[in-house]
């Protein structure tokens, strides 16, 4: 009897098992990520290098089931014909996306667009994929870009119009043709990776003081700096009336010798009233 009992008190807890599993297949669905939750964006502020390296950002979340697979990217050349053909070279990486519309993932990939007239962002998994196509934001070779970081925006609007104006008297006085552009950024949108920096050929840090940037974004800029770029520093109102600690790193005012640090330009006069580092 009591055999008997055990056995159909296993059978009635397999029978359960198997409807429970059937019934979560039945809800179960596939990864959903579309729409508002996609955001791409190729270069920095808008801007690419069209001649090297230039950082694709990638946000994703997912309103359906766990993503567990890879995101290529590829860029579309021009045919003979019509259509746009795929570039032979192809980024790729693992991710995971978690579903239930939790935060936003994020990944950040270098890549070069030479020749690319779009691209395509790709999801790849067993029984599910998705592509998102986009343009190529403008990169002329012959600009001269500046990539301005503010807390507080526009404080310097004038400053920076007048910088403007002196780099476009110098084309009149030497014939050159460069075009300068300014595009602004705060503190919290910075690149986490030194490629986006690439585009630009100064960083103004417009009374930034950088205090809640990460270190490994922080060192992303140290890292473009130390490859050749160019930093300028102009005291704002945050400063009060010392450098803020961050900014050591990044004007090398804090290394032991000058093999190791980055030269400071000492108050270089820009304008009255006004000096940078």
């Amino acid at each position: 009897m009591r055999t008997t009992a055990a056995v159909a008190l296993v059978a009635g807890l397999h029978a359960a098992t198997v409807w429970f599993s059937g019934c979560h297949k039945r809800e179960g669905r596939p990864p959903e990520i579309a729409g508002p939750n996609v955001r791409i964006e190729l270069g920095t502020s808008g801007v690419i290098d069209p001649e090297g390296w230039s950082a694709l950002t990638v946000l994703l979340r997912n309103q359906g089931e766990t993503f567990r697979g890879d995101v290529e990217i590829v860029g579309l050349l021009p045919g003979d014909g019509v259509e746009l053909v795929p570039d032979p070279v192809r980024y790729r990486m693992e991710l995971e996306v978690p579903g239930g519309l939790g935060a936003f993932r994020q990944v950040t990939i270098p890549v070069r667009t030479e020749d690319w007239s779009e691209f395509e962002v790709g999801l790849q998994q067993p029984g599910y994929g998705k592509a998102f196509r986009s343009g190529i934001p403008p990169g002329g070779p012959n600009t001269f870009r500046i990539l301005v970081i503010e807390d507080v925006p526009h404080e310097f609007a004038a400053w920076t119009a007048s910088l403007r104006s002196d780099l476009e008297q110098a084309n009149g006085s030497t014939g050159l043709s460069v075009t300068p552009e300014i595009h602004r950024l705060k503190p919290e949108e910075l690149p986490a990776t030194a490629d986006g920096y690439s585009p630009f050929q100064i960083v103004l840090l417009q009374g930034a003081t950088l205090e809640g940037v990460a270190d490994e974004t922080l060192g992303a800029l140290e890292t473009w700096l130390r490859a050749g770029g160019t930093v300028l520093a102009v005291p704002g109102t945050s400063w009060s009336s010392n450098l803020p600690a961050r900014l050591h790193r990044i004007l090398g005012m804090d290394h032991a010798s000058p093999e190791n640090g980055v030269t400071p330009v000492a108050s270089v006069q820009v304008s009255p009233g006004r000096s940078s580092y």
